[in-house]
């Protein structure tokens, strides 16, 4: 439907077939097929991802729920791959390879608009033993004091204390001595990335 109205109104669009990453189960696992397809206009010479789809809403259970979002529309590609993989790569408009994709984190929305890059960890599955500690480095331009945490274990979050240097924050976050599965980074108390956690 989004091809088709593009095309009546005289703007070049494509639909691209891919991979998504949605949940906790996508982590390091290599998708056995695509599962999704979103679109690229051209606009002013310039190639745009839209994803429609995810810009209209989003299921809760069984049921769709309209909530209109302009965050999958022109969305810089370095943050579009980290939930979108195209099949053909030339719609990725980014260096990153599927298998970074696969091991990568799960993104939230959230962390699309927070307008911040985690540097550190990048990969999605994360090694560690009980009592060590987890390195957090995020790029950002502006005082970090809304990123929270907690693993799957703990009740609640707990605020991330930053030490800056420059628009580089890191910190680091202990790991709890009861096992956990995940390890939860929140923005504003929104959800925003989740790692696996390997003992």
């Amino acid at each position: 439907l989004f091809q088709y109205l593009c095309e009546m109104t005289g703007v070049e669009c494509v639909t691209i077939t891919g991979y998504s990453k949605t949940s906790l189960r996508n982590i390091g696992r290599d998708p056995s097929g695509t599962d999704h397809a979103w679109n690229a206009v051209k606009i002013d010479n310039r190639w745009m991802l839209m994803d429609a789809t995810w810009g209209a809403g989003y299921i809760n259970g069984n049921e769709f729920v309209k909530k209109f979002s302009t965050l999958y529309f022109d969305t810089p590609p370095q943050r579009f791959a980290l939930t979108h993989y195209p099949e053909d790569t030339q719609w990725l408009f980014t260096d990153l390879s599927k298998k970074q994709f696969i091991n990568s984190p799960l993104f939230y929305s959230t962390y699309l608009e927070s307008g911040i890059d985690i540097e550190l960890p990048q990969k999605g599955i994360l090694n560690v033993s009980a009592n060590k500690e987890i390195s957090i480095k995020i790029k950002s331009d502006r005082p970090l004091t809304d990123i929270s945490y907690n693993f799957s274990t703990d009740k609640y979050t707990e605020l991330i204390s930053f030490r800056p240097k420059g628009n580089y924050h890191t910190a680091k976050i202990r790991v709890p001595k009861r096992k956990a599965s995940t390890l939860t980074l929140y923005y504003k108390n929104q959800g925003m990335v989740v790692y696996k956690l390997k003992y």
